[in-house]
Order: C-alpha cells, then structure tokens, then sequence
C-alpha cells in the first residue's frame, strides 16, 4: 500500500493535541494469529498510521482485522523463503524519507511528533514488503496462464474506442524577448500578436520572423499528444497548421507556437503496454484476495 506522506508535517503541528496511546500496562490481547498476540495497543497504532498516513479512519475491528492481515502475510513469507532483514526495512524507510525530501531521523522524528509509533510503522512496511515479495513468486505461476487472450481482448477494445490515436506536431517556439527589467512587455506583446497575424506558413513565415528586432526562434521539434501536458496539447490542437498560438508571457518573454505539421497516427504499442499493464494490474488484485482468504482458512486465529 503507498501512503500518503506529505500530510506528515501538517500533522505533526496537531500532535500536540493527540492523547497518548493506552499505557503498555493497560493493554490486553485482542487476538493471536498462529500463536503471535495482537493487542490493544498494537489497534490503537494501526488506527493512528492510518489516519496520519493514509487519511484513512478506521474502527478497531477493522484496524484489528489489517493487523491480522498482515502477520499472515509475514508468517507466509518466512514460510516460502523470505526473511526480511532490519536493514531491508530501514532501506524502505530511508527511501520513503527521500521521497519527501528527508532525512531517515527527519522523517522518524516527524512520525513521532504526528503521533505514529517507529516500530507499529515499521511492522507496517515489514508486512507489505512481505506481501509484495509473496505475491510476485505466486504470481509467476500463474502469470501465463490466459494471459495473453486477456490482454488481446483488452488491447483490441482500446483500439475501437480510439485509445491509440496519437497526433505528432512539429512545432516551432518563436520568443518576443523582454528585458529583464520587464519595461516594454505591453509593445512586445502587441508585436507579437501583429507578427501572428501575418503569419500564414512555416516555410515563409519564419524567415519573416527572423527580420524582426529581438526574436528568438528554437529549432523545430516534434512533439507527440501523448507525450506533452493536456494543456499544452490543447494549445496544439486549437492552432491550425501554418498558423500560430496566441501570444503568452512567459519567463523567457512573450512566447508563440508555431504549428508547422499534424500527422495523425496509431500508436499500437503504447496501447499494448496500457493493456498489459491494466490486465496484471486485475489479476494482481484477484491473486491477492484470493491468496489471503487461503492464508486465512488455514491459519489459527483466536479472538479474545
């Protein structure tokens, strides 16, 4: 499961207002799994990385159901092979740090302010560590089975919606350069809107736009739609060819597009890699509740 940690710094200013977590004294076991207890305490933790980690509020039944959850999935894990070391959940740790700018003792500290337990975490990740490495030896067994029917059918039915379609435009950036100082932005902008209506090609166009005070003009580049941000590919599409974007400021000054080819095209193997993707993605998720109802119906699980 991927948390959401960039609400760990909000969070932590509200810890301050956070009860604290029952007494080690006052906890009582709630449930054993194949033996191994699952406290009160050990609920109270889960419901709080939840809430912190992935804004998710949860009963104590069902925080108390994930915890059994996941010591199926590391007893299963040891069971085929893998014992995950306290380095390897450090490593996890330490790249979930990087990814929100932080140090390992930066992110542990702010855990610790927002109310999270180090260690609670910690079994966290072991768990889904645990599961991912389980469900990739399992999936391998059944990966080839009907595979590859399913993704012909998910592939062929992107195809006729018209997923593939792809527009390649070659586009050449023209920049009415503005001092630093911006004095004169209003007259540049008026410029380049002239120069916009009197351009009607790309191949006399630019040579006119090179005449002209202070313009820069980038080399060509083709740019394909499913590559480029929707905002952008907007701009493209509503421009026809031969003619130029309306003007904008930008840092760099007033900045135009030049819209000098669309090529419409198919774009078949992008489609293939979505279908791929979308089919492993739903067998994943089938091999996963699957494998844990499995775990479930064999393991020894004792309410209290």
């Amino acid at each position: 499961m991927r948390y959401v940690i960039g609400v760990l710094l909000a969070l932590a200013i509200q810890a301050a207002t956070y009860s604290a977590i029952t007494p080690a004294a006052a906890q009582t076991v709630l449930a054993f799994v194949n033996g191994e207890p699952i406290t009160s305490v050990d609920v109270e933790h889960r419901i709080r990385i939840m809430q912190v980690l992935a804004r998710t509020g949860l009963t104590q039944k069902q925080a108390l159901e994930q915890l059994i959850d996941d010591r199926l999935k590391i007893i299963e894990a040891r069971r085929i092979g893998y014992r995950l070391k306290d380095d390897n959940i450090e490593d996890r740790m330490s790249s979930i740090a990087m990814q929100n700018n932080q140090t390992l003792p930066e992110f542990i500290a702010n855990l610790s302010r927002a109310g999270v337990d180090t260690q609670a975490y910690k079994l966290k990740l072991r768990a889904d560590y645990s599961w991912e490495l389980a469900l990739s030896q399992k999936g391998k067994a059944a990966a080839a089975v009907g595979a590859d029917s399913e993704v012909r059918e998910v592939y062929q039915k992107k195809l006729n919606e018209g997923a593939a379609k792809v527009t390649d435009y070659v586009i050449v950036t023209v920049i009415f350069v503005v001092p630093r100082t911006g004095e004169g932005v209003g007259q540049r902008e008026r410029e380049a809107q002239a120069a916009r209506g009197a351009f009607s090609s790309c191949e006399t166009g630019i040579d006119d736009l090179r005449k002209l005070r202070d313009v820069a003009i980038r080399a060509p580049v083709k740019r394909s739609s499913n590559q480029i941000p929707p905002q952008l590919n907007k701009i493209f599409a509503d421009t026809p060819v031969g003619r130029m974007s309306p003007p904008m400021r930008t840092t760099q000054g007033i900045e135009l597009y030049a819209v000098c080819e669309k090529i419409e095209r198919i774009d078949q193997s992008a489609v293939r890699t979505t279908a791929e993707q979308e089919v492993a993605s739903k067998r994943n998720a089938t091999l996963a509740e699957g494998y844990l109802k499995n775990l479930r119906k064999t393991a020894v699980i004792q309410y209290r």
